[in-house]
This record gives structure tokens, sequence and C-alpha cells, in this order.
């Protein structure tokens, strides 16, 4: 569903956090619930702006992506124009499309700190894109520990190269020397991730 108005593109994003009754992290074929959200949430903002749109997701998400594609210009309006709204399926067109700077006025990449800086150093349209930020899960002490697990072994290990990968595990210090947060450490360092704690 394309939402057009802001309050309405609010309900979407927060009714996909309980994609398949999973909580926000569930994943589909590689493509998170986020991800998801983030299509729409960007569609509905370039339809209500009046702006086209070239979307480009990941390969492992190719299948996901050709499906949103198909959902959201299928809800588009004939008045507003299907065309507003294309998918970009190969990484060889980058390159053609960061020399159209007189028809592209804005490049928003998602990825890692190596790919923002790969196309800015590739094109003179304005890029805005993101520095080194800090992804922080934070573990209250009434989480579920082993919901609490999933979740943080998710953020850190399914996709580290992404820009939204846990940098950052806050707890409640009532956790710090629990069961529940030496099994999440274990888990962690099994899976050749070390800890730093401050």
């Amino acid at each position: 569903m394309v939402v057009l108005g802001g309050r309405r593109a609010a309900r979407v994003t927060s009714g996909c956090w309980k994609a398949d009754g999973k909580g926000c992290l569930t994943r589909s074929r590689g493509t998170s619930c986020w991800n998801r959200c983030l299509i729409r949430v960007i569609a509905s903002l370039a339809i209500r702006s009046g702006n086209g749109l070239l979307l480009k997701g990941g390969k492992e998400a190719r299948r996901s992506n050709t499906v949103l594609h198909k959902v959201i210009t299928g809800a588009i309006p004939e008045n507003v124009g299907k065309k507003l709204i294309g998918l970009v399926t190969s990484r060889d067109e980058i390159p053609y499309l960061l020399k159209l700077d007189n028809v592209i006025d804005l490049v928003i990449p998602r990825g890692s700190n190596k790919l923002v800086s790969k196309i800015k150093d590739s094109t003179k349209i304005p890029v805005l894109g993101h520095a080194d930020g800090i992804c922080h899960v934070y573990i209250d002490k009434s989480a579920n520990m082993e919901m609490a697990k999933r979740i943080v072994l998710d953020a850190k290990t399914d996709y580290p190269a992404a820009c939204n990968a846990m940098e950052t595990l806050l707890l409640h210090e009532e956790l710090l020397h629990t069961d529940g947060l030496n099994n999440i450490i274990a888990e962690l360092r099994s899976k050749g991730i070390s800890d730093t704690s401050n």
C-alpha cells in the first residue's frame, strides 16, 4: 500500500514492526522488515513531493524489491504516473546513473561507509550519505533474554557490513552479572565477535 500523507506513512512504518508476527527484526530472504518499511516510506515521500525515484536494493533482496516495486507502482493513480518510481536491478547501471547530474538531483546510498564513499567519489550529484554512525541495541532488565539474544545476534552477525549493524550493546545495570548476558556474550564470541566493555 502506498500512502500519500505523513500521518498514514507513519502507520505503515509502525505496522511493519510486527511482520510475520515475529518482531521488528524478522528476516525474509535477507531483507529486513526495516528495509521493507523504508522503501514504502521513501516511495510515499517521493509521490507526495512530486519527485521521481529510482530504487536500488541489494542483490540478496532482488525478489522482494521487485514485488515491492510492483505493489507501489500498482497503487499509483494513473493521473500521477506509473513511471514515477523506477527499479534499478543491476550494479552495472549505477556508474551510468551517477553521470546523470543534469537529471538526478540527489543520491541517498544506504550501505557500508565504503559504499557511500565510493559513490561520493564517483559523481557530481549531491550525495546524502551517512558518516560513521553508532548503532545501539538496548536490553532492559525486563527483557525476555532469549528474544534479546536472537535480536542481538541478528543485529550483529546477519550482515555486519550494513550501515545498521549493531556496534554497541547497551544494558540495564541489573543485567551486568547475569546468566542471560553471559549467554549472549558466549554466543557472540562463538561467532567471532569480541567484546570490549567499559
